[in-house]
């Protein structure tokens, strides 16, 4: 009887283990792992570096700051972090504002495991780290758009949403659908500046 009992207790629970090793196989399998930045691999799975990957030395002036704007490190076209460029939509003139972003995506093991456009914490500067990952990209602000009066002056900002979405979408249309980002990884940081490896993707934007 003794051993009847011990039988029936350790057959519960090896079932149960069993059970328990089937939910979490079937939920790992089930369930792509999607990081807190948004990226769709582990950062620390070891992935290929792309092969259109540059890797750059980065000489900044003076000693580096805990903060520092990588848009600035690859010299945009302006020092300023916003930029206008102009747009004609159904017969009028429109000044639109463009502003510089960089997100941190964290430590991860390498460029490779930069595999999707997320932005996870935009900011206009950010701390930058030895392995840890960017996205930097020029995003239209729909609360930047001006249009022009007949005598060519920029009188009023554009308030009306639909309109905001009408115009950003016809420009993107215009310009192939969407804008370049970069996916940086920061190699190594020393006294005077950084080694990153980068790609530059195409995000689509354009939305009906």
């Amino acid at each position: 009887m003794m051993r009847l009992m011990k039988f029936c207790k350790l057959f519960c629970v090896l079932t149960l283990v069993a059970t328990s090793s089937l939910f979490v196989g079937c939920e790992s399998e089930e369930d792509p792992y999607v990081s807190p930045s948004g990226q769709e691999v582990a950062p620390d799975i070891v992935v290929n570096t792309p092969s259109d990957a540059v890797t750059l030395n980065l000489l900044i002036d003076d000693e580096l700051a805990s903060y520092y704007s990588l848009t600035d490190a690859f010299n945009w076209d302006s020092d300023n972090s916003y930029n206008s460029t102009r747009h004609k939509y159904e017969g009028v003139e429109y000044d639109l504002t463009r502003q510089r972003l960089i997100c941190d995506l964290g430590a991860m093991n390498g460029l490779g495991n930069i595999t999707t456009f997320s932005t996870p914490n935009p900011a206009l500067e950010c701390a930058i780290f030895k392995g840890h990952g960017y996205i930097f990209y020029n995003e239209m602000s729909s609360d930047g758009i001006s249009a022009r009066d007949e005598d060519g002056y920029y009188d009023y900002t554009v308030e009306d949403e639909a309109l905001q979405v009408a115009i950003i979408n016809d420009y993107y249309r215009t310009h192939g659908g969407g804008f370049d980002y970069y996916c940086v990884w920061v190699e190594d940081v020393f006294a005077n500046g950084i080694t990153v490896k980068y790609v530059i993707r195409r995000q689509n934007v354009v939305t009906e």
